[in-house]
């Protein structure tokens, strides 16, 4: 698997990215993109490290976490998505304390356990794919936003 930090980059191993997609070849790489989304206007909360594995070759590991790391100024109401293809089809939600959502394409394919941290606010940010597989390529963005009590 082969995650991509900036989505602008493009990286090929080998000849993989002029070659036909082939599962079963063990050369496959699931292709990930990751994306933080800092909302225009919004202070309260701030993007400030991405930390994916660099490349993963398919079936290589069982699990696969991305993390976007943020700092918040104000917690009153804070919501975390996950959208998967430049935020097309929303794939994660968590609002603490509520436990994480797993919708869409991720549904049953994540570890709603995992905290990435002990922070009651920031423990539940990330990722953490289970069993990745090739179906699970493409561009995932973190939206993390607060709204304040009225």
């Amino acid at each position: 698997m082969l995650i991509r930090k900036n989505v602008y980059k493009q990286k090929c191993i080998d000849d993989i990215c002029n070659s036909p997609l082939n599962i079963a070849d063990p050369r496959f790489f699931l292709m990930l993109q990751f994306t933080p989304l800092f909302l225009k206007g919004v202070q309260s909360v701030r993007i400030v490290n991405m930390r994916v594995p660099e490349a993963i070759q398919y079936g290589t590991r069982d699990k696969v976490t991305l993390d976007c790391e943020y700092n918040t100024r104000n917690v009153t109401g804070l919501v975390v998505k996950w959208f998967y293809n430049d935020r097309s089809q929303q794939v994660y939600q968590w609002i603490p304390p509520q436990k994480p959502q797993a919708l869409g394409l991720l549904k049953d394919k994540l570890d709603l356990n995992f905290k990435v941290s002990n922070d009651p606010y920031t423990q539940q940010r990330a990722l953490r794919i289970v069993q990745p597989v090739p179906e699970l390529t493409g561009n995932y963005t973190c939206v993390v936003s607060t709204f304040l009590g009225l």
